[in-house]
């Protein structure tokens, strides 16, 4: 195989594999079937613990609006709190990576009725990676010792189901990125969850939008790259044969 032959081959399987970019997390906007009341079901999500109409210890929802807080991406965007103690969590649908360095990125914002620095409380919002039964990575997103915590707007649905208004912490809408380059041509699924220590009953709780899976900034100048060798070779090729 000649050089040159051996050039357009790389290419040309580098094309195809462009391809697969695009990877699709299923309802990631969270638009489909979405409502602005409390569900206890999430298209192409799972809910764990199901969820209960009404709540007593967590909530679920889609919202187009909620008490002044517009969705980042299109019209609708995911609620999930719990207060008193243990978690809520929502799973995605599987998503096949393929064989390219890629990114899971999504839009959030945290909440929470406890001060931040209170050391004494742990309400940790999680993001996990996971094939099959197995975690592969746990990251927290965000906690009540997150430095872009500031006194929010929230009232009291959905953080107080009983109706008292108590002051809220937010970090506004915020973006986050998890590497899956580790994970390279496994199968797996993503769960975002929202843990609560139980002190003095503080809820905590998490909005989530635009979930998505993306190739790394380098393999797109790698492709780009190909590309640009492809095209210099064709143009060669065709100034010879004049």
């Amino acid at each position: 195989m000649t050089r040159r032959t051996a050039l357009v081959t790389v290419v040309c399987v580098m094309l195809m594999a462009s391809s697969s970019l695009a990877v699709t997390v299923p309802n990631g906007s969270f638009e489909d079937g979405a409502d602005d009341k409390w569900v206890t079901t999430i298209s192409d999500w799972t809910l764990i613990p199901p969820v209960t109409v009404p709540p007593s210890n967590y909530r679920s929802g889609l919202f187009f609006d909620f008490d002044g807080y517009t969705a980042p991406h299109q019209d609708a965007f995911a609620i999930l709190t719990h207060h008193r103690g243990g978690g809520q969590s929502i799973f995605s649908d599987v998503v096949l990576l393929g064989h390219l360095d890629l990114v899971l990125d999504f839009e959030y914002l945290y909440a929470t009725q406890n001060a931040p620095g209170d050391t004494t409380h742990i309400d940790p919002f999680t993001v996990t990676v996971w094939s099959g039964t197995t975690a592969l990575d746990t990251v927290t997103v965000s906690d009540v010792d997150d430095s872009n915590l500031a006194e929010g707007t929230l009232s009291s649905t959905p953080f107080q189901p009983n109706g008292t208004l108590l002051k809220t912490y937010d970090t506004g809408w915020q973006t986050f990125s998890v590497d899956l380059s580790d994970y390279i041509g496994q199968s797996v699924f993503f769960e975002f969850r929202i843990n609560d220590s139980a002190v003095r009953g503080g809820n905590a709780g998490f909005f989530l939008d635009n979930v998505t899976v993306t190739p790394e900034p380098g393999t797109f100048l790698l492709f780009g790259i190909g590309a640009l060798g492809l095209t210099l070779y064709s143009r060669r090729k065709l100034r010879r044969k004049k």
